[in-house]
């Protein structure tokens, strides 16, 4: 009964007038700093109340989460961080959840080691319940219990 989403709690800084627009670096526009070094912000996968909009739980992750959630009749939920952990892009955290849809209490995890922009499937092959996430140029497939 709650709505699952992946989130990242951040701050930016904007100003007014003439962005600075350096060649070969990325183009932001008004928002020059993003990803303040004084509070970096972290990422999360939330539940949330959909007739009231409250957050139910909330699994916090270093990095921003670039995949959706998914979740099962079983009541579980399927969700991954794959960001960047440093800013020279050396680290990445490319861990996939599974959590318990009701508490949020993280069940597993496993480090996929590739980025995981797409969200999970999940599909029934002889009877049995398997989930699967690309990560990087891999595919990962894990039969449920």
């Amino acid at each position: 009964g709650h709505f699952y989403l992946t989130a990242w709690e951040n701050k930016g800084l904007y100003r007014k007038g003439d962005a600075e627009y350096i060649a070969g670096n990325r183009y932001i526009g008004s928002v020059p700093k993003i990803d303040l070094e004084d509070e970096p912000g972290y990422g999360a996968i939330r539940a949330l109340n959909p007739k009231t909009g409250e957050r139910v739980w909330e699994h916090k992750l270093h990095t921003k989460p670039w995949s959706g959630v998914l979740s099962t009749a079983g009541k579980l939920v399927f969700a991954a961080s794959g960001g960047w952990i440093t800013r020279d892009r050396q680290e990445m955290e490319a861990w996939f959840y599974a959590l318990d849809a009701e508490s949020g209490k993280e069940l597993w995890r496993i480090n996929l080691g590739g980025d995981m922009s797409s969200s999970a499937i999940t599909y029934s092959a002889n009877g049995k319940q398997m989930v699967t996430m690309a990560a990087g140029s891999a595919i990962f497939t894990f039969a449920l219990p």
